[in-house]
């Protein structure tokens, strides 16, 4: 999101600056290959104090005017950093943390006054956090967008109808569920494979799972993937078997490449999927109704063109990635000018 963010925001207004806490990552060539500075700050293991100042220096340096963080480790330091510095900051919440306990909370509670405006993904991320913070008037929703490719592939027929997990392979992506979905769709004879795009540390025991399931060649591990545009072709169906999320790039991914998504309800996922109409949304933990479903999609071509077609047009008008770039624009404008310009 930080890449598609930084890419499409108007270079007559803007002049958008990535800064890396760690290492410069697997996207920072294509930033630079659009001319967008990218900088890593070497940030040491825990807490590391003299980043404070590093990164002080490196915002008077580049004469930054707004900072806009993104994930808790980024969120932490450079609200402390633009609170030194007398710069706003804006902090985007991308998930439903359930994970954060009493030290995270209290963090969040004593770094509020430092943060100039939330973002959040999702109406249900706000309520997570308002729950946890109190209502917050200095917040608004801007959810995810996704750039539309003007013209779709033609799907090739007779193959094997795939079913793929798209994104890290953590924990909290319950993907051990995914390859027993998979496995189970082989027993009864359906002529599915299955794909793991991402990669993650959880990458060693999956691929143990798959041999135990005896899904050694009918399950692919593609690993991290940077032009998702030349894998999403392949894939018919989206899996999305998380325990939480905010609001998934992934499933707004394949929404724009017409396939229908099957996923769990959970964070924001029936804000961009309703259920039966652009996709399937099922209860956390009702396993058997995530199968029938995915057997459903599996059977019937008809019915993925369908939800497919509609989960299309739902990105269409709400998901897109150049409305999802002005609403941050105007709100850039907001906190700097009394007047917006432009």
């Amino acid at each position: 999101m930080v890449l598609h963010l930084a890419q499409g925001l108007d270079r007559k207004r803007f002049f958008p600056v990535v800064g890396c806490l760690h290492e410069k990552g697997r996207f920072a060539s294509r930033l630079e290959e659009a001319r967008i500075p990218v900088f890593v700050f070497s940030k040491r293991p825990k807490i590391d104090l003299a980043l404070i100042g590093r990164l002080r220096y490196f915002l008077r340096e580049t004469s930054v005017d707004l900072v806009h963080t993104h994930l808790f480790t980024a969120n932490l330091w450079g609200r402390l950093a633009g609170a030194f510095s007398k710069i706003p900051v804006v902090v985007t919440e991308h998930s439903v943390d359930a994970w954060k306990g009493w030290p995270f909370h209290l963090l969040d509670l004593g770094l509020k006054p430092f943060t100039t405006h939330w973002i959040f993904v999702s109406e249900e991320v706000r309520r997570f956090y308002e729950g946890r913070l109190g209502t917050l008037r200095n917040a608004s929703v801007i959810t995810n967008g996704v750039s539309l490719a003007s013209s779709l592939p033609v799907r090739r027929e007779n193959r094997l109808t795939t079913l793929a997990a798209v994104g890290r392979l953590a924990p909290e992506k319950g993907l051990d569920r995914f390859v027993k979905l998979i496995a189970r769709l082989h027993r009864e004879g359906l002529a599915v494979r299955g794909l793991l795009v991402g990669d993650g540390p959880q990458r060693i025991v999956l691929e143990q799972a798959v041999a135990h399931e005896g899904l050694t060649g009918k399950m692919e591990f593609t690993g991290f993937v940077t032009e998702m545009e030349k894998v999403w072709p392949l894939i018919d169906v989206l899996c999305l078997t998380s325990s939480r999320e905010g609001l998934p790039l992934s499933a707004l991914e394949a929404m724009g490449f017409r396939i229908p998504v099957l996923a769990t309800d959970v964070g924001g996922v029936k804000e961009c999927i309703q259920d039966g109409v652009e996709g399937y949304v099922v209860p956390f933990g009702d396993w058997e109704g995530f199968f029938q479903r995915a057997r459903a999609l599996v059977q019937d071509p008809s019915l993925r063109e369908k939800l497919g077609t509609l989960g299309r047009a739902r990105i269409e008008r709400q998901f897109n990635l150049p409305q999802t770039v002005g609403e941050h624009e105007k709100l850039y404008e907001r906190l700097l000018f009394k007047t917006p310009r432009g």
